[in-house]
């Protein structure tokens, strides 16, 4: 018979002292320095507060330009005790709604509109543009891009003329007849022929200070860069001149890109 093996017996671990577990128990916790608890706290708070305001602004342009497009119902919403935050300073309620007066209760404010409604009148009785465009044809979006191109060789005309501060000049080719009216028509040709996608045709934009409850995008950018060049040119530096000249260039460069190639 093959002899039986006995099983090894595990170590027993030994006690510890009495005394060291009651040390143990005793010590306190490793702690981190005092400055670096305080740091890490002032970090967390602020970043609470940061999160925390970017999320309620993220929700309120989302809500107000993507879900209440009009005036009446975006006042509506946001315009209650429970959103003390804004206090209709965005918009204006009818006179049958809760409106800004009620706030302040100064009855002279009961029917004034705000600036938004004021400028969205104007637009749609002034600006044909802002309610019916013609559809464009091929032949329309090849001419768009072709006279964005032709912008941009006037631009680096401008950048040689800035550097030899003939600043008078730069200003009468900024404000000729046809450079302003040609870029705006050219953005607003390529955003409305349905050749872009949505998210596309947002990053064009519509024309600068005619962005009420809409999105502005390259060509706001492009033609206030424009305004600043007529209000402060002659304050300006030529480095300040190109780098006011390089947002239109990369405007009208970012909607060149977004453009079909088939159109060049």
């Amino acid at each position: 018979s093959t002899p039986r093996s006995t099983p090894r017996s595990t170590p027993r671990s030994t006690p510890r002292p009495a005394s060291t577990v009651q040390r143990s128990l005793l010590q306190p916790p490793p702690t981190l320095p005092l400055f670096l608890t305080d740091a890490l706290t002032v970090i967390f708070h602020l970043s609470t507060c940061l999160f925390l305001a970017t999320s309620l602004t993220l929700l309120d342009d989302y809500t107000t330009v993507n879900l209440n497009p009009s005036p009446s119902t975006s006042t509506r919403r946001f315009n209650s005790p429970s959103h003390p935050g804004i206090k209709g300073m965005a918009s204006s309620l009818p006179s049958s709604n809760l409106a800004r007066y009620e706030w302040d209760s100064n009855e002279s404010t009961k029917n004034i509109p705000s600036y938004n409604e004021v400028m969205l009148n104007h637009r749609n009785v002034n600006v044909k543009e802002w309610t019916t465009a013609a559809p464009a044809t091929s032949y329309d979006i090849k001419r768009a891009v072709r006279n964005l191109k032709v912008i941009l060789k006037k631009l680096d005309e401008i950048d040689v003329l800035l550097d030899s501060y003939s600043y008078s000049e730069v200003l009468s080719r900024l404000n000729s007849p046809t450079f302003q009216l040609t870029l705006s028509r050219s953005f607003e040709v390529i955003r409305s022929s349905g050749i872009l996608s949505f998210e596309l045709s947002n990053d064009v934009g519509f024309s600068w200070g005619s962005c009420a409850w809409r999105h502005c995008g390259s060509r706001a950018d492009a033609e206030e860069a424009i305004g600043e060049m007529n209000k402060f040119l002659g304050m300006f530096e030529p480095f300040e001149g190109h780098f006011t000249v390089g947002i239109v260039r990369r405007c009208i460069e970012e909607v060149l890109e977004a453009t079909p190639k088939e159109y060049f």
